[in-house]
């Protein structure tokens, strides 16, 4: 297991697909950590249809009504993560995004991306249990983008359409 903190580690990371829980939040912890206990389930009234977000109780007033907007225009998609979180990306430019790994109740590690801003973690996919991840700016995503439509491939980090060189290249908060 590498102890690159870098995003040049998490790369190396995502390209080693480790087989265990432990060891994927071991080496993704090193870019982030979120605790899910305080967060928060939204309810959304869209049209008749109620819809779901998840973020921490100090979620500011402003933001949770740009997701209110967001959650009505856009609806997003169980099991589309990566593309959620793009697209809440390209819906406002202070969300920023951010690509890690989740786990469920039972402890069970998987990919995921959700958004921040202000340092406050959104999930617009589903509420998970702990988050462990790598933001990037908006605009370093609005930068990949293209790419990302022209694959249908939304996974930045591990996507093989973005290349490495680009990856490394995106303005990144540790």
């Amino acid at each position: 297991m590498s102890d690159d903190p870098t995003l040049e580690g998490a790369v190396d990371f995502w390209a080693a697909e480790p087989d265990n829980t432990d060891e994927m939040i071991a080496r993704v912890s090193k870019h982030g950590y979120y605790d899910n206990t305080s967060f928060k389930c939204f309810e959304v009234e869209c049209g008749g249809e109620t819809r779901y977000f998840h973020a921490p109780t100090n979620l500011s007033a402003e933001h949770r009504h740009r997701i209110e907007e967001f959650m009505c225009d856009y609806n997003p998609r169980v099991k589309e993560c990566f593309a959620n979180a793009v697209e809440l990306c390209r819906f406002d430019e202070r969300f920023d995004y951010v690509e890690g790994v989740t786990t469920t109740e039972e402890k069970t590690a998987y990919d995921h991306a959700w958004n921040e801003v202000d340092g406050v973690p959104i999930d617009v996919t589903r509420s998970t249990q702990e988050r462990y991840g790598i933001c990037i700016s908006n605009e370093s995503i609005r930068d990949v983008v293209s790419v990302l439509e022209d694959n249908n491939q939304w996974n930045v980090i591990e996507n093989p359409h973005t290349h490495l060189e680009t990856v490394l290249s995106l303005n990144v908060y540790p």
